[in-house]
């Protein structure tokens, strides 16, 4: 059996990570990372740079191009590789300048206080949620 994917005996169906089913998977119906109305699903890279790494891709495409790595590729080949980021985060973040976004970064635990219109805050959440 010749299968990029390496899933254990055990995991999940949907992510493979082991420690809950299907059921409980966090990225089922995952909400679509540029906002379209749409679910993720999570696949794995078939590239020879990124190979068997996991990642969820709308699914819309390809007339949305949302996707989000799950697992960061670091090394290849004993050198640093550059992660490919969402298509279209430049253009998100030039679009986000001009129509006010909210960008939050945590790193550990904080007391957390938001600034900005509800539509952006309501949207933020939406994305924390998992």
């Amino acid at each position: 059996m010749s299968s990029s994917k390496a899933i254990n005996y055990g995991s999940c169906f949907l992510c493979g990570d082991a420690g809950h089913w299907k059921v409980d998977c966090r990225w089922l119906d995952y909400p679509c990372v540029l906002g379209c109305p749409d679910t993720m699903r999570v696949r794995w890279s078939g590239q020879e740079h990124t190979k068997g790494l996991r990642f969820p891709r709308c699914n819309s495409a390809p007339r949305c191009n949302g996707y989000k790595w799950i697992d960061v590729p670091t090394k290849a080949k004993g050198k640093a590789v550059e992660v490919e980021v969402e298509r279209n985060e430049v253009k998100n973040k030039e679009k986000s300048k001009e129509e006010g976004k909210l960008k939050l970064c945590i790193d550990g635990v904080i007391k957390m206080n938001i600034e900005g219109n509800v539509s952006d805050v309501t949207e933020l959440v939406r994305k924390l949620a998992f």
